[in-house]
């Protein structure tokens, strides 16, 4: 698989290099940058070259996210998951003895992290989409900044795209701290000549028909509706299906299979 230039790619050296060093980096990257993917993909062929069997730890809050990070990277380097890449989330894990990168959730890692040997083999953890603020990721710094005390070669890497740089430097004391802003895609708003209520009643749904419909007669492409729960889902393939009936409708949530979410 050909890799797409990814803005973060011109960047990578200098992240690498501060992410080599003693003090924690913080790393605040624009939605789709790369960061997700190129940054650990970097660390792991340079362990790699250097013949260093340390682990690389990625935490992202969702079971579709290490999915999806792990076997794009795979693809990317011609890696095979469950080889130099891998993943482990709740019911399913794909690693092996050689698996150096792996990807993982929040509370899958707070539970390997009550064994001592899984955790002297790490040498990188990274802290993906840290702006979610979810109480388990707060947790997780907590404990890896306490860790660091007695394992000083383990190195923090905090990434997102919207979060507080400010408060994480001083929490950290010293740190580095790499903003990148630069898009890959350019976006246009629209924002509706209403206010809409903060509800998911009929009218919301009404709305959302017609704004997909203006979306789908302008462009004939793809369209990506995000929505707060399962019961919108389900609620808005019932709605749309009658008025795009060419269109196919695919639904992709947490509670799905991993089979299904792939």
């Amino acid at each position: 698989m050909n890799k797409v230039p990814l803005p973060i790619d011109s960047h990578l050296e200098k992240i690498t290099e501060k992410i080599f060093s003693d003090l924690p980096v913080i790393l605040n990257a624009s939605p789709g940058s790369g960061k997700t993917t190129r940054v650990p993909a970097q660390i792991l062929k340079s362990l790699i070259v250097q013949k260093k069997p340390q682990k690389i730890i990625v935490i992202v809050p969702k079971r579709i996210s290490a999915l999806s990070a792990a076997t794009r990277i795979c693809e990317e380097n011609n890696w095979s998951l469950g080889a130099e890449v891998g993943y482990m989330v709740r019911f399913e894990s794909k690693i092996s003895n050689q698996t150096q990168l792996i990807f993982m959730t929040d509370g899958m890692f707070l539970k390997k992290y009550t064994d001592p040997e899984f955790v002297k083999q790490i040498g990188f953890i990274f802290l993906d989409e840290f702006h979610e603020r979810k109480s388990s990721m707060d947790l997780i710094l907590g404990v890896c900044t306490e860790q660091k005390i007695f394992q000083d070669n383990l190195q923090i890497i905090v990434m997102s795209a919207t979060m507080d740089v400010e408060q994480l430097q001083k929490y950290f004391g010293k740190s580095h701290a790499i903003e990148i802003q630069a898009p890959p895609f350019k976006v246009e708003k629209n924002y509706l000549s209403t206010t809409q209520r903060l509800a998911c009643d009929k009218e919301f749904f009404e709305q959302l028909k017609l704004t997909t419909l203006e979306a789908w007669s302008k462009a004939k492409k793809d369209i990506l509706i995000f929505l707060p729960g399962l019961r919108e889902i389900n609620k808005a393939i019932e709605v749309l299906k009658p008025c795009l009936p060419q269109i196919m409708l695919e639904v992709l949530h947490g509670s799905l299979s991993l089979d299904d979410q792939r």
